[in-house]
């Protein structure tokens, strides 16, 4: 089989511009290795866009309204941000990609499942892709949309192999409660619940009707033991009451490659990398769906321009690169340096500053937990963040606000601790 463009793997970005390609009229051949609606580990939290993008595709798609946030710490600590508007949609992975997939093919292309790509050759006049069940398939470019671990990543030396230190390890359990069940467990059905582990780890619970959706990662290099992970994540969800009496099933686990962004380079000789394959996945949240679509999107043009001039070198493919980071490299950079504060807490801790203001003792989870109750305490610092979570685009005006009251914020914080521990009182944290 001879197409213009191959694309490996089904999952949002491939089958998103897979159909794009089609419906401009390319040969495309969409190759996945598992089979259509496949039960994919995943939170299933979709962006807004996303959600207006699938016009009225999404009618069919069973989908929840997230309207806010709760943040758990180790202790029994919480604080909740809340919006009149919905700020995400709760969906079955499964779904979605079922949905994606379909209407690719109703844009003419391709779809090969249960096909899997053992090898991916490179020569002057195309790409030949060799698949596990005795066929090939050649063709002008390929795009690589097959995750964390991709074939065609490793196959046009773009990403030789994965570090530990670049990736996180989630386990998840999804399963049918009942929306009475469910009720009395957690705070509100329309709120996801985000809980803080400690090492690099975090834990949540997303609402979905009669279904719950559980799970936990870590960054890997800080993963001693998965088992005690899962063990840890339920031990903090019972402090915090909840599903105290509940039988969840066995967890699935997964990996995906956040924690340092995007891979290197996205693109060479005929090929560009989408999605988990380049490594857009959100720093913080892990969330993928979305910097998955905007990859494909960026990508379209570029590729449409390369068949038209005939010219599949890594010079005409570059413009990709650059206009996915013209789009939103500088967010990965603005999180991966909150991630890396973080990281620090327990630096900062154990450092001058933590036994000048006597906190050397403190456990990760019980600095997290007082760092909670001190936005609760200030209410001013509470609002603005509360407005920021309410509308993005305030982001913009609420955060040098922020910025510029932090300091007040944190004299008040650390400054009376000190006062109080130079006066030989017990700090009141």
């Amino acid at each position: 089989m001879h197409v213009d463009f191959a694309v490996v793997g089904a999952g949002p970005a491939g089958a998103h511009i897979a159909g794009a390609l089609a419906r401009t009229g390319f040969k495309v051949a969409l190759v996945e290795q598992y089979g259509r609606g496949r039960d994919k580990p995943c939170g299933g939290l979709i962006d807004l866009a996303l959600w207006d993008m699938l016009g009225s595709a999404r009618n069919g798609l069973p989908a929840w309204p997230i309207r806010g946030t709760a943040v758990f710490s180790l202790g029994t600590n919480h604080i909740t941000f809340r919006s009149e508007k919905t700020r995400s949609y709760a969906v079955f992975r499964s779904e979605l990609d079922t949905l994606l997939s379909d209407r690719a093919e109703q844009c003419g292309a391709n779809l090969l499942e249960n096909t899997k790509v053992r090898g991916i050759k490179y020569n002057d006049s195309g790409v030949r892709l060799i698949n596990g069940n005795g066929t090939a398939i050649t063709s002008d470019m390929v795009v690589g949309a097959d995750g964390t671990y991709s074939i065609v990543a490793r196959s046009a030396n773009l990403r030789p192999e994965v570090g530990h230190s670049e990736l996180i390890f989630c386990l998840v359990s999804e399963f049918p409660l009942g929306q009475s069940r469910l009720e009395r467990e957690i705070e509100d059905i329309n709120t996801i619940e985000v809980y803080m582990l400690g090492g690099l780890g975090y834990g949540w619970v997303i609402p979905k009707g009669d279904y719950v959706n559980i799970g936990c990662g870590q960054a890997y290099d800080h993963l001693q033991n998965s088992n005690e992970l899962w063990r840890k994540f339920l031990r903090t969800l019972h402090r915090h009451s909840r599903f105290v009496y509940t039988k969840i099933p066995r967890p699935k686990g997964y990996f995906y490659r956040s924690l340092k962004g995007p891979v290197v380079r996205t693109y060479a000789d005929r090929t560009v990398l989408l999605g988990d394959a380049a490594g857009f996945a959100n720093n913080l949240s892990g969330e993928g769906i979305w910097p998955a679509i905007q990859s494909a999107d960026i990508a379209l043009p570029v590729l449409e321009r390369a068949f038209t001039n005939g010219d599949y070198s890594t010079s005409a493919l570059e413009l990709y690169e650059k206009n996915w980071k013209r789009r939103f490299q500088s967010e990965f950079i603005r999180k991966q340096k909150l991630l890396q504060l973080i990281t620090q807490i327990s630096i900062i801790r154990k450092g001058f500053l933590g036994r000048l203001i006597g906190v050397q003792a403190w456990s990760e989870g019980e600095t997290f937990d007082r760092a909670l109750q001190f936005i609760k305490d200030h209410k001013e610092l509470y609002y603005m963040l509360n407005e920021v979570y309410q509308h993005r685009n305030a982001a913009v005006v609420v955060l040098p606000k922020l910025k510029k009251k932090l300091p007040s914020f944190a004299l008040d914080y650390f400054g009376t601790s000190l006062y109080r521990r130079l006066r030989g009182e017990q700090p009141n944290y």
